[in-house]
């Protein structure tokens, strides 16, 4: 969406220098020194990344999942030459993440006092709500995969306002297609909402004496000049802002462009402090949020941290803070793999399309074969026969040798990753079903680690968005005011409008097999603090048959056990069918809830025909 606001036009601000004040120089100045500082130690050459700066890792990385040859090796090839890539990398990581992404936890909420317990399943209905509205399974999986092939993922827990223009339709001519309207800006969805969206791991500047996001961390994000002015243009000094690199000028006292940068994006970074709660943006070097008086904002959510959360695949180590990629731990094997069956394919080209020896002399006017074709044949010894003068090279296909490679390396693969064929759905050689399911759940077992920084990462971002829900949410949505039999609000003595109330945001829980409830976000939470605890789901990853043998024993159970829920383990068994509870499951009645305790005959089922 484009900027339309006149007064931001940047031709109307040319020519406007900018003095900034000794305070507003000294803190970009501070900033931009501590942002110097975490690059120069993010972008130096790691030893666990064997002598590869970060950038240069995640390419390749991403150049590994995605079978991307690289430009160095195509020079060295000839067009007919093959370019053959065994995504074995791809199908691992698509396995890893068809493992993790199914185990999400269940989320347990306690209040840490009495007012704050009151509110805590409503807190949670909440929270889910806003899981299913921002597509949280899908975000879930975009954040694990960039953490598999990257080895680090870095998300950002925000709040966000999308405003939006509406045109409200007052009438439409048939005859003329003429449309009258009105035309107001208003809020995407009605209202704000809390979400969480995946940082660029370049982008990203942590604090260089920290193996987690703690004390001090900077995103350094590059706009065009309309995403710029849509986003910032309403910052106080987002008029003085032009592309390129700017630098202040002590002589004149004003900020000027650098010749050197011709770059047309504007570059905003933003720098968060926990320690001190400050948060500062600049876009070019220019102090777009200060405060009145100079003051430094602080950090704009009440919990007062670091609104990122890190997840990794691998640990490098337990004081490093990125983490290894799937692609690179499999990079002894992908990269000779490649390199073998290339050769193969090559040879094999040579064996069916084999070549010629001419003897001393001997010349041939066509190297074009077809059904038919004619060649002249000069010079050369005319006392011996022509086989003798031109010989077909002898050049063999693929060789046993290579195929026992490939497969000493696939194998290899397989062991480093604990990921064999079996686990990734593909039938590799006679087993008994005890074995498969033996490999399939060591395959599980060892994804134990990732799903461990998997459910860190999820709690990471829990901590920060409930404080953003209790923060935001209990704020009202809108202001009721008192209107007269017209519709038209009415005035008091001094002409203001007269408010009779306000109202909140109001949630949906919506769960299978039960009625669709709605209730009003109660400004009484506003302060409430939650102790959040997970639930390791166990259940998820297994395959459907294990989960629907589950389920048929636990209907078993609840038949005897008068201490376990039938309505729930009905539905579950249902859901275990994949099918869908609304239609199949009837909703408990006083007979039936009586009778699972014993107390009655079975009731009927007023269903059947």
């Amino acid at each position: 969406m484009e900027y339309r606001h006149r007064e931001l036009d940047e031709e109307q601000k040319a020519g406007a220098l900018f003095k900034p004040s000794q305070e507003e120089v000294k803190t970009v100045q501070r900033v931009y020194q501590r942002f110097l500082d975490m690059q120069t130690e993010r972008d130096k050459v790691r030893r666990e990344f064997d002598g590869r700066t970060l950038v240069q890792y995640v390419n390749d990385s991403m150049d590994a999942y995605n079978g991307i040859v690289s430009d160095e090796i195509k020079a060295t090839k000839n067009n007919w030459q093959s370019l053959s890539w065994d995504h074995l990398t791809r199908g691992k990581v698509n396995t890893t993440i068809a493992m993790i992404v199914g185990a999400r936890p269940f989320v347990s909420l306690t209040g840490k006092n009495r007012k704050s317990h009151e509110f805590s399943n409503n807190m949670l209905d909440i929270y889910e709500d806003t899981w299913k509205q921002e597509k949280g399974s899908y975000k879930l999986f975009l954040q694990a995969l960039s953490a598999c092939t990257k080895g680090t993922v870095i998300v950002e827990e925000m709040y966000t306002e999308q405003w939006v223009t509406r045109k409200d339709i007052t009438r439409i001519d048939q005859e003329t297609g003429q449309i009258d309207y009105t035309e107001k800006k208003v809020i995407k969805g009605g209202v704000g909402k809390v979400e969480a969206e995946i940082v660029d791991l370049i982008e990203f500047y942590p604090n260089e004496n920290s193996a987690e996001i703690e004390h001090d961390c900077c995103k350094l994000k590059k706009y065009t000049r309309k995403a710029f002015l849509n986003k910032y243009g309403k910052y106080p000094n987002a008029e003085f802002v032009t592309a390129g690199n700017m630098k202040y000028d002590h002589q004149s006292a004003s900020y000027k462009e650098e010749a050197t940068d011709k770059s047309s994006l504007i570059s905003v970074l933003s720098y968060y402090n926990e320690d001190w709660d400050e948060y500062i943006v600049l876009a070019n070097n220019f102090w777009l949020n200060k405060q009145k008086n100079d003051k430094i904002a602080p950090i704009p959510f009440d919990h007062h941290k670091l609104p990122f959360a890190k997840g990794v695949f691998e640990l490098a180590d337990e004081k490093c803070f990125y983490g290894k990629s799937l692609p690179d731990l499999t990079r002894g094997e992908q990269d000779p793999v490649n390199a073998i069956e290339r050769l193969m394919v090559d040879r094999e080209i040579l064996s069916l399309n084999r070549g010629f020896v001419l003897g001393s002399g001997v010349e041939i006017d066509s190297e074009e074969l077809y059904p038919g074709s004619m060649k002249h044949i000069t010079g050369g010894n005319p006392n011996l026969p022509i086989d003798h003068q031109i010989m077909e090279q002898t050049i063999s296909g693929a060789n046993q040798t290579g195929f026992q490679l490939l497969g000493v390396l696939k194998n290899n693969s397989n062991v480093n990753t604990a990921i064999d064929p079996t686990s990734q759905g593909v039938h590799s050689g006679r087993k008994t079903k005890g074995e498969a399911m033996l490999l399939d759940e060591n395959s599980r077992r060892n994804m134990g680690p990732f799903t461990i920084q998997i459910y860190k990462l999820l709690w990471d971002r829990a901590e920060l968005r409930i404080p953003n829900i209790v923060q935001f949410y209990t704020s009202p949505i809108q202001t009721e005011v008192l209107k007269d039999k017209q519709g038209y609000p009415e005035l008091n003595e001094e002409g203001d409008q007269i408010e009779v109330g306000k109202k909140y945001r109001e949630i949906a829980v919506d769960k299978p097999g039960k009625d669709t409830k709605w209730f009003e976000v109660d400004p009484k939470m506003k302060g409430t603090t939650y102790n959040i605890r997970f639930i390791e789901d166990y259940e998820m990853p297994q395959s459907q048959s294990a989960r629907l043998e589950m389920a048929k024993t636990m209907m078993n159970e609840a038949k005897t056990n008068p201490l376990l829920n039938a309505d729930e383990i009905t539905i579950e068994y249902i859901e275990s069918l994949r099918k869908n509870p609304d239609r199949f499951y009837i909703k408990p009645t006083t007979e039936a809830i009586q009778f699972q305790n014993g107390q009655k005959l079975p009731p009927k089922n007023t269903q059947t025909q």
